[in-house]
């Protein structure tokens, strides 16, 4: 059964946003599966729960795995679901795991399962795109202007900001290169002079790296008044 294409759409806003690198995303995978496995009764058959559900296993991915995490109010706008509701959801998580996030990679059951199936989709990924593709004589195809690798999909947060950010290869952004998400991976490195012009656009959606930044500055501002 596939998932409704209003959830993909948010799916690809979400990565597309966090530029999250494969080892949180399987983890916080691995976190929903225990969830709905052991902790049933928690989980309803609402149409809206897989999006909390989802956000709040990155969450809790993203900050059991890395050391520069982003706050709750920049998650907030990426998943458009409120912060207080965000906070919420993750003590209530947190809670039913005993505060334990720790996993054994190795468990052949558990997180080990969805690294190898990672690695092997990587893998077919790979081989299908090293694979000689048909000539393509159409030169409008080939010209350097064409976006369709980028998410086409607004945040929240994107319609209230303007900002031009010409600063911005940090390294987050270096460390999560590589993942193939195929068209909508806009940070695949195989296309790097395309990647930076990208960056170098007006009107483009902020990622949750800039999204983060401005939150943290505005919660110092307030705090200094």
């Amino acid at each position: 059964m596939q998932s409704p294409p209003s959830f993909r759409k948010w799916v690809n806003q979400v990565l597309s946003a966090t530029r999250l690198p494969s080892a949180t995303i399987l983890l916080s995978l691995h976190y929903l599966n225990e969830r709905v496995a052991h902790f049933p009764e928690t989980v309803s058959s609402s149409e809206n729960q897989i999006y909390r559900l989802l956000a709040v296993a990155l969450i809790l991915g993203s900050k059991f795995l890395d050391d520069n995490t982003f706050i709750n109010r920049s998650w907030s706008d990426v998943t458009a679901i409120k912060v207080k509701e965000l906070n919420q959801l993750e003590a209530q998580w947190l809670q039913l795991l005993g505060w334990h996030l720790h996993v054994d990679p190795e468990a052949s059951n558990g997180l080990k399962a969805w690294l190898n199936a990672w690695e092997d989709y990587d893998r077919k990924h790979a081989a299908k795109q090293a694979r000689l593709s048909p000539l393509d004589t159409n030169v409008q195809r080939h010209h350097p202007s064409h976006r369709d690798r980028y998410s086409p999909y607004p945040t929240p947060y994107s319609s209230a900001s303007n900002r031009s950010y010409d600063n911005l290869h940090s390294a987050r952004s270096s460390q999560y290169a590589g993942t193939p998400y195929s068209s909508v991976d806009p940070w695949s490195t195989t296309d790097r002079q395309a990647f930076d012009d990208f960056y170098k656009r007006q009107n483009r959606y902020p990622s949750l790296t800039e999204i983060d930044d401005v939150n943290r500055r505005a919660s110092e501002e307030r705090a200094r008044q």
